[in-house]
């Protein structure tokens, strides 16, 4: 199935919830197994009024990503987000279906999740 993508920066949050995430680039495209062998359509094309350039000015910033058919809250350059708001990863903690909605569990633990996504940070 073909998803939208989704792409930008964000400002970390002074409170801590979730951060404003401002969108520069969406694509909607499935690649094939031949574009992955030979390198086709890759990156994929993006969306008319994507953006690959912003400027943050002199505050600290990150990077997200998500795909629609997640409503996970998306990944974040930052671990330590990722574990607070993606769903989908406090889900993997829980043991849970990843493909199935999320039922009555308790908060992940966010130190689990960091040792799970340390991936990022190489």
């Amino acid at each position: 199935m073909t998803t939208r993508n989704r792409g930008g920066w964000y400002l970390p949050s002074a409170d801590g919830g979730e951060p404003r995430k401002p969108a520069l680039w969406t694509y909607t495209f499935k690649n094939t197994d031949d574009d992955l062998k030979t390198g086709k359509n890759l990156p994929p094309p993006l969306e008319e009024g994507s953006q690959t350039r912003f400027d943050p000015a002199d505050q600290p910033f990150g990077l997200w990503v998500s795909n629609d058919d997640f409503r996970d809250g998306g990944v974040f350059t930052e671990p330590a987000l990722v574990a607070r708001i993606n769903k989908r990863g406090q889900a993997a903690l829980q043991g849970d279906d990843l493909s199935q909605p999320r039922q009555d569990h308790g908060p992940a633990d966010p130190e689990q999740l960091l040792d799970r996504l340390r991936i990022l940070d190489q």
